[in-house]
């Protein structure tokens, strides 16, 4: 009998053994497993990173064209303002004339006595003619300028659409 309490003895030593090493091996797979969804984890982040990076190089770039697209926009409005200020001058010049030419007429039986008068007036109406006429070439001098621009702003906006659309 000693032959079968040694072996059972030897059997549950075994048996502990085994039953070590089984929680060594599946502490060590719990650890790998862990391990391994964070290295997942880190690996997702890296790629996050890295998206975000590009979206904010992309950004960077679209604010950086937008910004020079509005101080275009800020010439422009600029280039306005001044064409209204000359405008608003050119009609507040007609719009003296006009107020000039309403005193006029009221005054036309004082007129027809002083001759004199009359030709000072014609002298102002012939300053005010010219300058309206300065106006209107400088306003055409201008809007040729412009149309100018436009179209040669035209010619590069189409280009750079055939040269987008062309690759594609």
């Amino acid at each position: 009998m000693p032959k079968v309490a040694l072996s059972l003895q030897a059997a549950k030593d075994k048996e502990s053994d085994i039953l070590s090493k089984l929680s060594k091996v599946q502490q060590a797979s719990k650890t790998h497993k862990q391990q391994t969804k964070l290295n997942q984890q880190r690996h997702e982040w890296i790629e996050q990173l890295r998206s975000q990076r590009r979206d904010a190089k992309r950004l960077e770039e679209e604010l950086r064209n937008l910004t020079e697209s509005l101080n275009f926009v800020k010439e422009m409005e600029q280039a306005k303002a001044e064409t209204d200020e000359l405008a608003n001058n050119t009609w507040f010049q007609v719009n003296g004339v006009r107020q000039l030419m309403t005193q006029l007429r009221s005054r036309k039986e004082r007129l027809q006595k002083a001759p004199a008068q009359a030709l000072a007036l014609q002298d102002i109406f012939t300053s005010v003619a010219a300058a309206l006429g300065g106006q209107g070439m400088a306003l055409a001098a201008q809007a040729y300028e412009f149309e100018s621009e436009l179209r040669s702003e035209r010619r590069a906006l189409r280009s750079s659409g055939a040269l987008a659309a062309g690759p594609s």
